[in-house]
């Protein structure tokens, strides 16, 4: 059983030697996490192994910990990003703080692609990350997602709830319009900052890999090329999964 709980969602799927089941998903935030998973996983017959990425904190972990004892007896594995696995190697002073979903989109990009990639993973936070072709991390960026930069924008301001989620032009003409068209388009600046910037450093082209919730709203704002990968980290999970331990 691969899961991946992210800050907001929780998702997983089964693999065995005769494949692999469709990826589900459901809202963790805010839900008492027992119950959900009794609802989800309740009447799923006890996998042979639990993987898990998680970056929602170590309350889930703990919950998730505990409903696999008492259901099915074991415990879950949670990951912790290593300095090099998967032909990946991690940039990070102290690799473990590195996200472990951030781990997972790299070791997956590296399997499928030949060239430097440029990864977003564009969820409650906007990653960036680039790995060249020899697997080696130049490192990333951080900031927060879409939602979450309007929202603390309401939360700091007088600026009203944002109700317009229609895309407009650049320029708004009303205050809900401004922060959406805002939100977006710093995001998208960034990504297309880091894409220049790689090339005129190194001469070489970055290809552009997008994954996460939004990553259909920023790609369409994009004026370059991109690849649209749904699902990123659970594929890095099914290759840790699936892959010989030596061999990762």
């Amino acid at each position: 059983m691969l899961i991946d709980i992210g800050n907001t969602r929780i998702k997983w799927k089964f693999v065995s030697e005769e494949g692999a089941s469709p990826v589900c998903d459901a809202a963790h935030i805010g839900e008492d996490l027992q119950a959900l998973l009794s609802r989800q996983w309740g009447a799923e017959e006890k996998p042979d192994r639990i993987l898990v990425s998680n970056v929602a904190g170590e309350g889930v972990a703990e919950a998730l910990n505990r409903w696999a004892h008492q259901h099915w007896d074991m415990a879950a594995e949670f990951l912790v990003s290593p300095a090099e696995g998967c032909g990946v190697t991690n940039s990070y002073i102290t690799p473990s703080q590195l996200g472990i979903d951030r781990w997972l989109t790299l070791i997956a990009a590296h399997q499928n692609y030949t060239e430097p990639v440029c990864i977003v993973d564009a969820g409650t936070a906007l990653t960036v990350d680039v790995l060249d072709q020899q697997g080696v991390h130049h490192g990333g960026l951080i900031l927060p997602g879409l939602t979450l930069m309007r929202d603390s924008l309401q939360m700091r301001t007088k600026i009203p709830q944002v109700t317009d989620r229609a895309k407009g032009s650049l320029l708004a003409d009303n205050t809900s319009s401004a922060v959406l068209s805002a939100s977006l388009h710093a995001s998208v600046a960034l990504i297309e900052k880091v894409m220049r910037q790689w090339q005129e450093e190194h001469d070489r082209k970055l290809m552009l890999v997008i994954t996460g919730s939004d990553a259909r709203v920023i790609a369409d704002e994009l004026t370059i090329a991109y690849q649209l990968e749904p699902d990123l980290v659970m594929q890095g999970l099914e290759l840790l999964a699936t892959t010989e331990v030596d061999a990762c």
